[in-house]
This record gives structure tokens, sequence and C-alpha cells, in this order.
């Protein structure tokens, strides 16, 4: 019989031992992300949550109230086939029929009541984060293969905490309307990272679910709000950049987004875009070249907004001077030549680091719709929601591609307590800016103490103390608006309203009597029908008639215009014309029927048709 000695067991040991040897990892060498970080998501969530805790006791604000609260549409009863088509086809602030659903959906089960809607808002943001991490994770992977995953995951949670608990995001997350950005950036984010799995995939059923999921949520985007229509250049980018070449996937790519792109610039016809610019120029008191030349000193203020992004800095309105040259006013041409830079900082990387290319790029085309041609408002805070996910990517770059004895900076003790000190910091601005948005009136309070020549915003500082019931401060509001700006027709108008409730008939004649109307630009058709109310107060029937045909001319679905013109020609003893205006008020009416206007146009009509 054999027997083991201890001399034998030894080397039976060293045998068995041996057998399985163990590979060494080169240093640097990536490890798999086998499982996904919770953990980072479960922080990021509970962060988001404290820095807008005190957002679910805002009210509602600015274009809250055309959208929402003032949207037949979107306020349904019940969820048949004829409401949801309705809110659908809501264009309020344009075609947006996922955005509108959804304050459809929160009407129908919360009303009116502002907390509702302001906890979507900020699950979006939550959801939003959440897939910031996730696509920086793949992306940096595709770029830098061999970064050990403790590291990606680091970078990919500061950059998302950065983006996250920004101060300047409160205006895309704790306005309510803009819940239209939010939803925009979350399907854009959700379509891209379905791309980027779809090219990864081995698997013909995940081929064409990844393929599938790609393309809905890209048009769930396109559906939300129009500035995700520059997402496609964005991918585009991305395959340029990436040098991952994949053969027919690209191909089959390519061939998609130039269909989605002439689809586009047949729309763009068929709309009669060219058209339509002209007009909406024509009431805007800038012209196309002026806004372009405004805008790099709008996205220069953005990008030291993202920088530094103290409440002091941060408004819902800001007024933005014109440029009118490349030399005025003064911070025009330095403003070009940075942005320049940037972009030439973004060329120039190509080669080196694309990495950086592509968020530079990133931030730039996010803001292609909003900061070019279009005549919208100069500059909105909720416009960089998208683009700032490239501007912190760019940023926080060096964290992986400076190597300090061979290990990423993001390594390095200091430099991670460094930045969570920052991201502590941005949570407590972005709750101290919230603060902000409790109330109407505080929100526009903070934007006259920053923008204290702005018309507008005493206009709308004035009108948010009517609806608080506190008429005092309304009228020095309103006379301050007017002292600002005396020819501002809309400051006269509400304060010619204001005197006509103090029964100060007069004044409020006198602050609209041989106002002096540029021809070329088109005035609002409700300073037109202020001031058809005016004249018709003081007896003045003909002036009011011609000042409500003025605000028909822009806008003949203006039901009110009809319905009061219909009394000025009653008064005037014009029974005939009064009738047609009376039978067009209830044409046009699309509100409840039992309204007391309706009741009161019939029973005119009545009245005048009989014997």
């Amino acid at each position: 019989m054999t027997t083991f000695n201890s001399r034998s067991l030894r080397q039976f040991c060293n045998l068995s031992m041996h057998s399985k040897p163990k590979r060494k990892k080169a240093k640097g060498q990536s490890n798999p992300p086998k499982i996904f970080p919770l953990h980072y998501c479960l922080l990021l969530l509970v962060t988001i949550i404290v820095a807008y805790l005190n957002a679910f006791n805002a009210g509602w604000h600015f274009d809250d109230g055309p959208n929402i609260l003032n949207n037949k549409a979107i306020q349904v009863k019940d969820l048949s086939l004829n409401t949801i088509t309705s809110a659908l086809s809501s264009e309020i602030g344009g075609t947006r029929p996922i955005s509108y659903l959804t304050f459809a959906l929160n009407y129908f089960l919360s009303d009116l009541d502002p907390k509702p809607y302001h906890s979507v808002n900020i699950f979006l943001h939550c959801v939003n984060t959440w897939l910031v991490f996730w696509m920086i994770r793949l992306v940096t992977k595709i770029f830098y293969p061999n970064l050990l995953v403790h590291h990606l995951n680091l970078f990919s949670f500061f950059v998302a905490s950065l983006w996250a608990f920004n101060p300047m995001q409160t205006q895309a997350v704790t306005l309510i309307v803009q819940r239209m950005t939010l939803l925009a950036c979350l399907f854009s984010l959700l379509s891209f990272i379905f791309y980027l799995l779809w090219k990864k995939s081995t698997t013909q059923f995940r081929n064409y679910f990844f393929l599938l999921g790609s393309l809905t949520s890209l048009l769930l985007a396109f559906g939300s709000k129009e500035n995700a229509f520059v997402f496609p250049l964005i991918v585009w980018t991305y395959e340029f950049l990436c040098r991952q070449k994949s053969g027919m996937k690209t191909s089959v790519l390519v061939i998609w987004l130039s269909i989605i792109i002439l689809t586009g610039s047949m729309l763009f016809w068929k709309m009669q875009i060219p058209q339509r610019l002209q007009t909406d120029y024509s009431s805007r008191d800038f012209s196309m070249s002026e806004r372009l030349l405004t805008q790099p000193r709008v996205i220069t203020m953005y990008v030291s907004q993202l920088l530094f992004p103290l409440p002091s800095r941060l408004a819902l309105h800001h007024e933005v001077q014109i440029s009118t040259s490349i030399f005025s006013p003064s911070t025009t041409l330095p403003s070009i030549l940075f942005l320049c830079i940037l972009l030439g900082i973004g060329v120039f990387a190509i080669h080196q680091i694309p990495f950086v290319s592509f968020w530079i790029f990133w931030f730039f085309i996010g803001l292609l719709t909003e900061s070019s041609i279009f005549p919208l408002e100069m500059a909105f805070e909720h416009r960089v929601y998208l683009p700032s996910i490239g501007f912190f990517c760019a940023l926080l770059t060096p964290l992986i591609t400076i190597y300090p004895r061979k290990s990423p900076i993001i390594s390095v003790s200091l430099v991670r307590y460094a930045l969570v000190l920052v991201a502590v910091i941005s949570v407590f601005l972005t709750y101290q800016r919230n603060h902000t948005w409790k109330s109407e009136v505080s929100l526009w309070e903070d934007n006259a103490q920053k923008y204290p020549d702005s018309v507008r915003v005493w206009i709308n500082l004035g009108s948010a103390h009517m609806k608080n019931e506190n008429p005092r401060a309304a009228e020095q509001v309103f006379i301050r608006a007017v002292n600002v700006n005396p020819s501002n027709l809309e400051a006269r108008s509400n304060l010619a309203l204001f005197r006509l409730g103090q029964e100060k008939v007069d004044e409020a004649v006198s602050l609209i009597e041989g106002v002096r109307i540029d021809s070329e630009k088109i005035v609002d058709s409700e300073i037109y029908f202020n001031f058809g109310v005016v004249y018709a107060r003081d007896g003045q029937f003909q002036k009011a008639i011609n000042n409500y045909r003025l605000a028909l001319n822009q806008n003949p679905n203006y039901n009110q215009a009809w319905f009061n013109m219909g009394l000025a020609y009653e008064r005037l003893g014009d029974s005939q014309t009064s009738t047609l205006c009376f039978k067009e008020f209830l044409t046009r009416w699309e509100g409840d029927l039992d309204n007391p206007f309706i009741v009161e146009a019939k029973r005119l009509i009545a009245k005048q048709n009989s014997p």
C-alpha cells in the first residue's frame, strides 16, 4: 500500500497549487463591468430629492398659464379617445403632443394642484440623471477601454452629479411647463443609449430590440420639444469621432438619419418656416442678424453661469442688450472669439482627444435650435439642460486623461474630496435657488432686483401682485413700468386697465391717447383689446371698435373681441352688425356653453331679432 509522507504531501500541495495558475492582470487593465453600480444611482436619487425638497411647494409661473392653467385641451375629465386626442393636438407652445399628454394625465389625476406636477418633474430629473450616468459609462468605456471600472464609475458619477445638482437646472425642473425640456432630454438620452447598445449587440433579437428602442425614443423626443430635432447630428458626430467601424449597422443608421433629415426639410418647407420667420421677427425688437450677433454673448453667459451658478446670477428672464455689430456692445467680439476658441479646441482635439471633441460638439449642437436663427426670446436658462451634459463631460475629462504615476488623477483622494465639496455646495445653492420659485411674487421680485430697468419684469411683477390680491403693491409696480419706458404699449395698457378698476376713466384714457404705434411691428392683440376696453368705457365706441378690429386682425379667434365689438355696435344702434359679431362669437366659442357670455350673446341676438 502506498502511503504519503510529509514530503509527498508537500509536493502534492505544490502540484495542486500550480495546476490552476493565477494570471496576473496588467496594471491599468479594465475589469468587465458585470453589475450596474446601483449604489451610485441611489445616492444620486437621494441627493436630488434633498436639493429639490422645497421645490414641491413652488407654485405656477410664467408660461404655466397658457400651456396648463388656461389650456382647456389638456384639462381632461376622462381618458376617452376624444379627450386624449384633444390633449395630443394642443399646440399652445408648439407641436409637442407627448408633453401635453403628460400634463393631461396630471390634470386628470390631480386637477390643478401644483405638487403632483412638481413631483413628476423631479422624478423625470432623477431618471435623466441616471441616464446621464449610464450613457457616460458607455461612451467613456468605448473611448477608453482600458480605464478601470472603479475609475469609470467615479468619473460618470461626478459628471452626473455636477450636472444634476447645478442650480442653473432649476428652471428646467422647477418651472412646471419645462417638463417639455425634461422629456426631450429623457427620450434623446434613451435613444442614444439604445443606439450604443445596438452597436454592441450580437444577437438578432437584441439587434431588433435596441434599434426599435432607439427609433421609438427619438420619435418621442421629437414629440416632446423641437430642440430634439438636432439630436441626430450628435449621433453623426459620435460616429465620426468614435473610430469604431461597425459595417452595415453604420450604413443603415446613416440611411435612416438621412431619411429623417429629408423628412424634416420637407416639413420645414411645408410649414412655411421662412415665411413664419419673417412674420415672427416683425413682432420682435431685434432682427435675425442682431439675434445671431447677440447669441455668442448669451452662450458665453451660459458657460459662466454653469461654472459659477450663484443664485444672484440666475433669473427667470434675462434682459440681454442687443448686439448691433461685432463692436457694439464691446463684449460681442470677445464672446465670438471665446466660442471660436472652444470650437477650435474641439476641432484640434479630434485626433488626439476625440472624447473631448465629442462633448464640446455635443454642447454646441444642443444649442443649435434655440440659439440660432429662430425668433425666440434671447436667453433662458432651461435651454442648457441637455447641452450642459457635454459641457461637464468636457470639463472633467482631465480626471481620466491626466496620469500622475500612471494612474488617472481621479484616483487622487484630494481630487475626489474637492469634487464632493463642489457637489455639496451645488446642492445647497440649488436648494437656496428653489426658495425663489415659491410664488410668482417672490420670483419676479428677485428678477426685478437683478434687472430693475426691465419693463417686462415690472409688468409681470404687477400682474403677480394682482393675482395675489394686493392692488396697492400692483399700482406702484405698474407706475414703475411706465416710468422705466413711457413708450411701452404693454406698460401703458396695464396701468390704464388698473385705472379703470379704480374708476379713474380720464386717467386711463390719457394713458393711451396719442400713443404712437410702429406700423412695421406686430402689436400683441391683447394690447389693442385693452385699448378698446378703455375707449368703450369712456363712451368712445367707434375708437373702441377700431381697436377691437385691430385685435381681430392679429387673432381672428379672439372671442372676447368679437363679444365686446358686438356690444359697441349695439351702443351705436347698429343692430345688424352687432348681431353678426355675436354670431361670430358663438361660432368660435369652444368653452362651456353655460358661460355667462354665451347666455348674454344669445339674449342680445334674440332681442335684436324680436319685432
